[in-house]
């Protein structure tokens, strides 16, 4: 959503709503992942950054889905830069591999096996939080992300049966595949 969005669902002024945005920007908070042209302005589009997301149903728009994906894409280009980073590091400091977990795993589950895992990782991932070390006594920053999600066929199986079409080569107009380490 744009400023004018907030401010209009929420029944707020504009200048108000953009204090409070650029405050949450400086958080690190939400992300800006579109602008578009209103009249003679451009405007930014936000979405939050989920820093837990489970999500419980189709609660967004098409369109707000929508830029969620894109929110998933730049996090993940973000990754991409991170680990090529981290193996540079890697060839020199060898003891820096307590660091990372890297490991893709395709899973067969029921709806109860599912809900089980997303909660005890969840759970894993609120004890982390809650268990860290400052700088001062040793603490490296590290991201911890995981990603559980229905796999492309599975998907494609499901609005198939459906009968939907769902677009699943979309990605942003301006998002480009880079190599590890290419800027």
């Amino acid at each position: 959503m744009s400023v004018s969005d907030i401010a209009k669902e929420i029944g707020k002024s504009a200048q108000t709503v953009r204090y409070h945005v650029n405050a949450l920007l400086e958080l690190d908070l939400i992300l800006v992942v579109d602008e578009r042209k209103r009249r003679s302005r451009t405007e930014n589009l936000y979405v939050r950054k989920a820093v837990e997301s489970l999500d419980s149903g189709a609660e967004g728009t098409r369109e707000y889905n929508r830029y969620r994906a894109r929110g998933l894409a730049l996090e993940a280009r973000k990754m991409t830069r991170e680990t090529a980073g981290y193996y540079g590091v890697l060839e020199s400091d060898p003891s820096v591999v307590a660091y990372s977990l890297l490991r893709k795993t395709h899973l067969k589950l029921n709806v109860e096996q599912a809900r089980k895992l997303r909660q005890g990782i969840s759970q894993l991932f609120r004890e982390a939080t809650q268990n860290q070390t400052s700088r001062e006594d040793g603490g490296v920053q590290v991201n911890l992300f995981m990603y559980i999600m229905p796999t492309a066929h599975q998907s494609e199986l499901w609005a198939e049966s459906l009968g939907i079409t769902i677009p699943m080569d979309e990605l942003p107009d301006d998002f480009e595949e880079d190599s590890p380490g290419e800027e």
